[in-house]
């Protein structure tokens, strides 16, 4: 009667027993012993539940395939795309560098997830199943080998681009594809571990410095334009226009200066 009351009075009165069976090794009424830590998680209200990281894996593999998409929509989709006409080399080189970057996060967040995997108990081997099963066993070695593995446009995307060339008359990707390449080798040396390490001018093409280039000979003038004729002299040592205009005592002024007076 008495343990009646106490269990109608106090509702946590089992859980209680519980910890105290827990504590003693006592077994249930299915012959388990019930570890304490759940058994106060009981007292306090809590319902402990298991975690799964094989399905946080799931999601997070989801996720990054998704990213991935989005990466190569950087370079290829959208109104930024460089699949359409009047796009510039300049264009192409910035598209190709903002799409490898968007996946260098992408397997960075990846590798994270993979960690916490591991950290959650899960073992290698699972977690290569879990990357097989979802047809990313590649980049599962990758990403376990810190590489980061760039993204360049597939054969198809290529073939667009010429098209696109071809019917327009503008080379905008042939002349950015030997700068592509080149930036295709310096991502390859990228490592997971470490920060995105390449900056977009470095592959920009540099304008040209403006030369001071001399200016070609210019033609001389002719001395016999230039050099003026002396008016002539009449017998007075005045010229006629003198003669004319100039008063008698202008008229000997000028004499005067010449040395005729």
């Amino acid at each position: 009667m008495l343990k009646h009351v106490v269990e109608s009075q106090l509702p946590q009165y089992k859980q209680f027993v519980r910890v105290y069976d827990s504590a003693t090794g006592k077994p249930d009424r299915d012959g388990d012993v019930i570890e304490i830590d759940k058994s106060l998680a009981g007292v306090f209200g809590f319902r402990l539940i298991p975690i799964k990281p094989e399905n946080a894996l799931e999601f997070a593999i989801n996720d990054f395939n998704s990213s991935v998409r989005n990466s190569r929509k950087e370079f290829t989709g959208g109104k930024e795309g460089v699949i359409r006409p009047n796009k510039s080399p300049e264009e192409v080189i910035e598209r190709f560098f903002v799409a490898n970057r968007a996946l260098y996060n992408a397997n960075v967040v990846m590798k994270n997830k993979i960690n916490s995997a591991k950290t959650l108990g899960m073992s290698e081997d699972e977690i290569g199943k879990t990357f097989i099963d979802r047809g990313r066993k590649k980049n599962l070695q990758f990403i376990e080998a810190n590489t980061f593995k760039p993204f360049f446009p597939s054969k198809d995307i290529r073939k667009a681009l010429i098209e696109v060339e071809q019917k327009t008359g503008q080379d905008f990707y042939s002349t950015a594809e030997p700068t592509i390449l080149r930036m295709l080798e310096d991502f390859k040396t990228q490592n997971l571990n470490e920060p995105w390490n390449f900056k977009l001018e470095d592959y920009l093409p540099r304008p040209e410095p403006q030369s001071r280039v001399p200016l070609p000979e210019q033609p001389q003038p002719n001395p016999a334009l230039v050099q003026q004729t002396p008016p002539p002299v009449t017998q007075t040592g005045l010229t006629p226009t003198e003669q004319a205009l100039l008063s008698e005592e202008e008229r000997m002024t000028a004499l005067r200066n010449r040395g005729m007076v």
